[in-house]
């Protein structure tokens, strides 16, 4: 049993489960503002609430849930419909950059989420489908289809 009272175990969580949050958060949100809003929520809910989990699956499903929750909620509230997103005119070099994630930005949202699940968290198509309650032919359909996108992305840049 995970207890979330413990400041070292909220400590512990964070710091093995931040980044993987805050990736989701960037592939589903599209921008870096946009997933910190999303990355400090998922863990003020992890506080406020303190769930008790059975397991490291258990949370590791549980911060997923969240994360995709919480942006579904930012992207389609009133503000976000409505704003108009900045040209990126200052260089920065993170560990977020590079072709490859430039790609995977550049597919829709239904495509990025799964093959953000899939090949970044190395979660199989069951285990997708449950936490996006979707069938399993969806999400196999999804990454299908993002690996093609993706393949065609390739060709017209070489």
């Amino acid at each position: 049993m995970i207890e979330t009272t413990d400041r070292r175990e909220l400590d512990r969580i964070y710091a093995e489960y931040s980044d993987m949050v805050y990736r989701l958060a960037l592939v589903r949100c599209g921008s870096r503002a946009d997933a910190d809003d999303v990355f400090q929520e998922v863990f003020l809910r992890l506080v406020r609430k303190s769930p008790s989990f059975e397991s490291e699956e258990h949370l590791k499903a549980w911060l997923i849930r969240v994360t995709l929750n919480c942006s579904y909620k930012l992207l389609g509230s009133a503000w976000s419909r409505r704003t108009e997103p900045l040209s990126e005119t200052l260089e920065i070099q993170d560990e977020y950059d590079g072709e490859v994630f430039d790609a995977v930005q550049s597919l829709p949202e239904k495509y990025r989420t799964v093959i953000h699940l899939f090949y970044y968290e190395g979660y199989s198509g069951a285990e997708i489908a449950k936490l996006l309650g979707l069938s399993e032919s969806a999400v196999r359909t999804r990454v299908q289809r993002a690996k093609e996108k993706l393949r065609e992305k390739c060709r017209v840049q070489v």
